[in-house]
């Protein structure tokens, strides 16, 4: 059985392998490493409590200059890699959230946000997943603090290429992508963004085979539309038109924009969309209508001197039918620049990007589980150093919830240790006596939820992160109790 005492841990993985300048900074990552997997929720003193020593190393960890916060990252995107190339797909899901550290006015380094009087920093994450959801861990993570002196000069970022702007993020979280390709030859991989993401750049940009786009339009592009045989025969009006006008020798455009030639198809499918819990509204079944097709972008007028191509993607297009008065009605307008050709391959390319909420639960566990924004440090790139560490933390407890609902019989000691699976079990059973075989994952699991309050009903279904993670703060006090009163354990 796998032991923290004769086992290389988890996040021994995760770190071992850094370059930080001088092997003491690496062992010292791991011990920090180890304190905080234990104590997701705590501060630093918290973490380290009884032990001042450590913890004054630590801050004098997360101080060192010489430390770059990338660099902290690269054992863990390295081994994020080695579990891409076990799946044919990979979803890498970016996305962008702000970190506020308004309440800690002696922070140095800090920069404004969205709103002007929140002080903090911009986290730009590349989140590796299965098909199923399986977070595999960090493809990339860009930390940076905005200029005050940009503040109010937005009307300038139309003249500014993307690569000028804060939007090369998208570019770069794709230049990424590309990289895992490379290192997985086998392995597609679906680049997903939400609707900042839609750029003419972003789908403009050099990719390799093997790597595709799928970000929710925001902007209703001029273009051209491609029809396919169906419309070929439905669309008799407009080829009348177009013999109209060869006959005055004028060729009609052709060019629309995307909601109105997406609205004017027929619907193709029907399709029932699970939509989570988010933002105070409960959990529902949303029944949507699915129109598709290819279509051709327009390049924007802006940038006509450029005389740049027109782009070929697919376009996909999901509106809920008679949404409940109190619910925002689902309305998704997805384009890919991977083909889609059928009814299961619209569908498909829409629970793709319902993946992307899992991104917004990492952020939640970032914050809420792992009280990100509670850090009291001096300085902002003290924080970027801190952050790098929280963050795979955070991933850990997600790759072990969502992999106990893919994989529900696999044996739990890949995630939790021998010890720590048996004092959870005799906590939740109230026994003395733990079984001699390790449980399911998916057992382990819904035993956390009960200790952080999953009340387990036939309606609940699966426990959440939010319960999982109340549960594994308590799990290091049973743990270690449970080692004391049996120490031969």
């Amino acid at each position: 059985m796998r032991d923290e005492k004769t086992e290389e841990a988890w996040w021994v993985e995760e770190f071992a392998g850094v370059s930080l300048g001088d092997p003491r900074r690496t062992e010292r990552l791991i011990e920090i490493a180890a304190v905080l997997s234990k104590n997701l929720h705590a501060s630093l003193p918290q973490a380290f409590a009884g032990n001042p020593h450590p913890l004054k190393a630590a801050y004098r960890f997360f101080q060192t200059e010489a430390i770059d916060p990338e660099d902290l990252h690269e054992a863990h995107h390295l081994q994020t890699l080695r579990r891409c190339q076990a799946f044919p797909l990979v979803l890498a899901v970016q996305d962008t959230t702000e970190l506020d550290f308004s309440h800690h006015p002696a922070t140095t380094g800090l920069g404004y946000t969205k709103n002007r009087h929140v002080r903090g920093l911009l986290m730009h994450t590349t989140l590796a997943f299965t098909n199923e959801g399986v977070a595999l861990g960090h493809l990339r993570q860009d930390v940076w603090t905005r200029d005050d002196e940009e503040r109010g000069k937005s009307y300038q970022r139309k003249q500014k290429e993307s690569q000028q702007k804060e939007s090369r993020k998208w570019l770069d979280s794709l230049e990424t992508t590309d990289e895992a390709r490379a290192f997985c030859p086998n392995t597609t991989f679906v680049n997903v963004a939400d609707r900042e993401g839609d750029l003419y750049d972003l789908f403009a940009a050099p990719r390799r085979h093997g790597v595709e786009l799928l970000v929710r339009a925001a902007q209703d592009r001029r273009v051209r539309h491609v029809p396919n045989e169906d419309d070929i025969r439905a669309e008799t009006s407009v080829l009348a038109a177009k013999k109209k006008a060869a006959k005055k020798n004028e060729e009609p455009s052709e060019v629309a924009r995307l909601w109105t030639v997406m609205t004017s198809k027929k619907v193709q499918a029907t399709w029932e969309v699970e939509l989570s819990r988010r933002g105070g509204k409960n959990a529902r079944t949303a029944c949507v209508h699915v129109r598709f097709c290819e279509v051709k972008l327009q390049p924007p007028k802006a940038r006509a001197k450029e005389k740049a191509a027109e782009i070929p993607v697919y376009a996909v297009l999901l509106q809920e039918v008679k949404p409940a008065k109190t619910e925002e009605a689902v309305e998704w307008l997805l384009l890919t620049t991977k083909p889609v050709l059928t009814e299961e391959d619209a569908v498909e390319r829409a629970r793709w990007y319902a993946a992307r909420w899992e991104i917004e639960l990492y952020h939640k566990v970032l914050k809420s589980g792992c009280q990100l924004e509670e850090l009291q440090l001096e300085e902002a790139e003290r924080i970027h150093r801190c952050v790098a560490v929280y963050t795979v933390m955070a991933w850990r407890l997600m790759y072990g919830t969502m992999l106990a609902r893919a994989v529900p019989t696999v044996g739990c000691e890949g995630w939790l240790f021998s010890t720590e699976w048996k004092a959870l079990y005799c906590a939740v059973f109230r026994t003395t006596t733990p079984p001699a075989s390790e449980p399911s994952l998916k057992e382990a699991v819904s035993w956390l939820a009960l200790l952080g309050g999953f009340l387990a009903r036939k309606c609940d279904g699966h426990p959440g992160l939010t319960v999982v993670w109340r549960g594994l703060a308590r799990l290091h006090d049973l743990t270690l109790m449970y080692q004391i009163f049996r120490p031969d354990s």
